[in-house]
């Protein structure tokens, strides 16, 4: 809170955060932080408990959140859209005691502070289990377990310290796409408001380019966060370019070369394609002028550290395939409630995310696919991503996935989904042609053509989803 505070002093008159119909300034938003603060602690909200936050109103989301971190008090978001009985696991895991809802008519910033529901969790202990000495906590969710979702724990200093990888990327106004219920880009909200820039929320359609792109273009978007589902979806509606001083940011493992010239020829030819986890914050990140064949996530960023290692931990040359491993500041230290994850995932100052890369020669890192997911076929092994790209290499496929099919007597057997463009007449038979002559002995020996492909809400494909469905179909002996 003290960088918004020194904002604050310096330039009260700029914006903090801003939609479609409000505005608050940095200098009326500490004041309203008090007012939130205040409210939450006649609402029953103490220090050191944890409290949920159910609220899909994005501003208020964000006002709520920063009086919880003035108060000293917990928080994870409980994403309105997820099941009943996912959200009482969560709630179970970290022992909230409070939920924040917002009462029926609430519409955005302009209600008073008496519009939000506060529930008190029945069997909720009165004191805290989570006591923390220095910073309060704000949870977020990743990809899990068969225990369920790893828990994250990173702290407003956490958030600064990755806050401060983006210094030298003069970006003034941040519109993020997705919800501010997913946690990345709530992460992005914070850290623009420690970094002194204004944060915008778009309500509207986020599948119609020509309104984004004129809410861009009106409130002076310098700053454009998009998924890949967004970025599939938008850049097939071409005719809204954006101005030269607004630039478009995605973030994936792997975002291929072909989607990339697409998104630079319909949308905006700055683009930058980032590689982070929730673990860590943003890793590296490519610029607009560093996109080729080789679809590189770009260069580490400030303060941040990558190295590729061998099954012995050890650092190997670039152009060699590895394990990734990253240390930095801005990095937690490990997961809530999981000790044996947290000790496989983090050791010795490292993060070991999971996936496989390799360093190209003048620096940039080139991630080649999820470590569990890499098949060995007799002996050769093989990674989904190389599978995968040289598939999307091919005018008509919009989309690939690999996978395995198991077998008994070959190990691994390399499959792959395939999500054609509307109107192709594409067949099987010719897509395993095409992928004989570029991925030779690696080729995949089963294609499957889909309608479309499974995706999460930020539009990464859900590998595993197709991969269930087709192995319990077709097996190979």
């Amino acid at each position: 809170m003290g960088k918004i505070n020194g904002f604050a002093q310096l330039d009260p008159a700029r914006e903090a955060l801003v939609d479609e119909q409000y505005s608050i300034s940095f200098g009326e938003l500490p004041p309203l932080i008090n007012k939130y603060e205040q409210r939450l602690r006649e609402l029953g909200i103490s220090p050191n408990c944890t409290v949920g936050l159910s609220i899909s109103e994005q501003i208020p989301h964000v006002l709520v959140c920063l009086a919880l971190l003035k108060l000293r008090a917990h928080q994870v978001t409980l994403d309105t859209r997820e099941s009943p009985q996912y959200i009482t696991t969560i709630c179970d895991r970290l022992d909230v005691s409070r939920v924040i809802r917002l009462a029926d008519g609430f519409d955005s910033a302009s209600a008073g502070l008496r519009d939000f529901d506060v529930t008190i969790r029945e069997g909720a202990t009165a004191e805290p289990v989570l006591q923390h000495d220095r910073d309060p906590l704000i949870f977020a969710m990743t990809s899990g377990t068969t225990q369920g979702p790893r828990i994250v724990p990173y702290t407003e200093h956490i958030l600064a310290q990755q806050a401060m990888r983006y210094d030298g990327f003069n970006f003034d106004r941040v519109l993020a796409l997705p919800s501010i219920q997913h946690d990345t880009p709530k992460r992005l909200r914070l850290m623009s408001l420690f970094r002194g820039a204004t944060s915008l929320f778009y309500r509207g359609n986020t599948s119609t380019w020509r309104d984004i792109a004129q809410f861009v273009a009106d409130k002076s978007v310098d700053f454009l966060r998009i998924t890949i589902l967004n970025a599939v979806t938008l850049s097939k509606q071409p005719g809204h370019r954006l101005a030269s001083t607004t630039s478009i940011d995605i973030g994936s493992t792997h975002i291929s070369i072909g989607l990339r010239k697409l998104i630079q020829k319909n949308l905006s030819e700055h683009l930058y394609v980032h590689y982070g986890s929730t673990e860590s914050g943003r890793i590296a990140m490519t610029t607009p002028d560093e996109h080729d064949e080789r679809e590189s996530v770009g260069r580490p960023l400030k303060g941040v550290t990558v190295e590729i290692i061998d099954g012995n931990g050890v650092p190997i040359p670039a152009g060699q395939i590895g394990e990734i491993r990253v240390r930095g500041e801005g990095m937690v230290s490990g997961y809530h409630d999981d000790p044996k994850e947290s000790a496989r995932r983090f050791r010795d100052g490292w993060y070991y995310p999971g996936d496989l890369g390799s360093m190209t020669a003048d620096g940039k890192l080139i991630v080649r696919g999820r470590k569990d997911d890499m098949m060995i076929l007799n002996g050769f092994n093989i990674y989904p991503a190389e599978i995968e790209r040289a598939f999307e290499r091919h005018p008509e496929v919009v989309a690939a996935a690999a996978f395995p099919i198991r077998s008994r007597s070959h190990g691994e057997i390399p499959a792959v989904a395939i999500e054609l463009a509307k109107g192709s007449k594409m067949t099987e038979q010719a897509l395993m042609r095409y992928s004989r002559d570029r991925l030779g002995i690696r080729c995949p020996r089963k294609v499957f053509i889909v309608d479309r492909m499974p995706r999460n809400a930020l539009g990464k494909i859900l590998t595993r989803t197709i991969a269930a469905m087709v192995n319990g179909d077709f097996v190979i002996s």
